[in-house]
């Protein structure tokens, strides 16, 4: 009897000490796997070893033998493969699948009832079929051929991004939990009724030719992206958290931003608004409305804007005080006389071209580092006070002074390494201070 249980015994130790060898087909794919799960330092991989890999990356188109051989995976990941159609609705251990830059048409992910995180962004997606995997809450199929979405019973849903495809027709009606959508670059023709989603927080609709939202039933919502549209109005009273609003390339000729104190982006480039009250909006750090039909705007006490771009519109004066933040100033394409930027300490860029300029005023702007001034009646520019460092090459200083036919006088001589650039013909007639290591360039 103890001949027999020692027998025994000697018997389950050395199978334990000799469990088979899995071999893989991918010797790249294997290597991975054994630097990652080789847990007993022997350079091969058993069957015990195996048992334990819970993530695979794919990057070889014959893997399915291979795949077959690890019984307990929950992400998945396939990149650049070229193959036309991937199944994968037998890995019901499956949590997460990722699959990007692969030339894959159709995909099967059905019936895997633990699967939460789907990422399939830039592949050549036309067929998607995740029927039964209810329990996705992420969901990404950017950038792919998809012309149909049909998600009604994903109940879990809270991110969906399908922007860049072909889809005519999304239905999400009953995915109530979302709260980042975006479909921005296609041509859906079904309405969505927005007030299904009342913890919508980030929604993309852009390039999709909408004439009308409503955003009523969406309190939470805190970036809109909803450029490039036939919008001819919006109401956002009901949006006071909206933090990044773009609206470019509408039609709107009227805003009102009064309620969004806490907007930091604000880009309506491209509308036919000719007046705007951003006096509640303390906060905004960036402001965009180039290519409008404005005459004038008050920018005063916003101590958080760092860029302002107001070109194209029809502004003759503007005045920019207590913007102590501010970097980038873009003005070019409107009315102007006179400009004064002598208080913007911390401005770097400043473009003017293609006004009616006469007069430039300029202080100890020790950050101005690119200003153009092109296509205006200046007759002459001062940028002595300016300070630099001229060993430093990054801190020199690009000045664009052509088309500017009545200058008379420019003085460069700062401590800044200075590139001036004008016109050749008038080169005789203008009279330039500047230092030995300035250069001049003539055009």
């Amino acid at each position: 009897m103890l001949r027999n249980l020692l027998l025994l015994t000697l018997f389950t130790c050395s199978t334990a000490s000799f469990a088979q060898q899995v071999v893989f087909k991918d010797k790249i794919l294997e290597q991975r796997l054994i630097d990652s799960y080789d847990l007993n330092k022997d350079g091969i991989l058993d069957e015990t070893e195996v048992s334990k890999i819970t993530m695979v990356t794919i990057t070889n188109d014959d893997f399915a033998e291979d795949l077959n051989k690890i019984p307990n995976i929950d992400k998945l990941i396939f990149i650049n493969i070229n193959i036309d159609s991937l199944d994968v609705s037998n890995y019901k251990k499956l949590e997460q699948l990722y699959v990007s830059f692969t030339s894959i048409k159709h995909i099967d992910a059905s019936k895997l009832n633990k699967l939460e995180k789907v990422n399939l962004s830039n592949n050549n997606i036309e067929t998607l079929n995740i029927e039964g995997s209810n329990n996705i809450i992420h969901l990404v199929v950017a950038s792919n051929y998809l012309k149909k979405l049909d998600l009604r019973k994903l109940t879990s849903l809270t991110n969906l991004n399908a922007n860049n495809n072909n889809l005519e027709k999304v239905y999400i009606d009953n995915c109530t939990k979302l709260q980042e959508v975006s479909l921005g670059v296609n041509r859906i023709s079904n309405p969505i009724n927005w007030s299904n989603f009342p913890d919508l927080q980030t929604l993309n609709i852009t390039g999709l030719k909408i004439k009308e939202i409503d955003l009523s039933k969406n309190p939470k919502l805190e970036k809109l992206y909803c450029e490039d549209n036939n919008l001819k109005n919006i109401d956002l009273n009901n949006n006071p958290k909206l933090v990044d609003l773009y609206l470019q390339k509408n039609q709107l000729s009227i805003i009102n931003v009064s309620v969004l104190k806490n907007l930091k982006e604000l880009r309506l480039g491209g509308n036919q608004i000719s007046s705007i009250d951003l006096k509640n909006n303390k906060a905004i750090a960036f402001l965009e409305l180039s290519n409008n039909n404005l005459k004038e705007i008050t920018l005063f006490d916003h101590p958080n804007l760092m860029s302002i771009d107001l070109m194209g519109n029809k502004i003759r004066e503007i005045k920019l005080e207590h913007l102590d933040k501010l970097t980038d100033l873009y003005l070019s394409r409107n009315m102007l006389k006179t400009l004064d930027v002598s208080n913007l300490k911390q401005l770097k860029s400043l473009l003017l071209y293609d006004n009616q300029l006469q007069e430039l005023i300029l202080d100890d702007n020790n950050e101005l580092k690119h200003i153009y001034l092109s296509g205006n009646q200046l007759t002459k520019l001062d940028f002595s006070n300016q300070k630099g460092d001229k060993s430093d090459y990054a801190t020199s200083q690009t000045i664009d002074v052509t088309k500017n036919d009545n200058l008379k006088q420019i003085n460069i001589a700062n401590t800044f390494k200075t590139i001036l650039t004008i016109d050749a013909n008038i080169k005789n007639r203008v009279q330039i201070v500047q230092d030995k290591d300035d250069e001049i360039q003539y055009q």
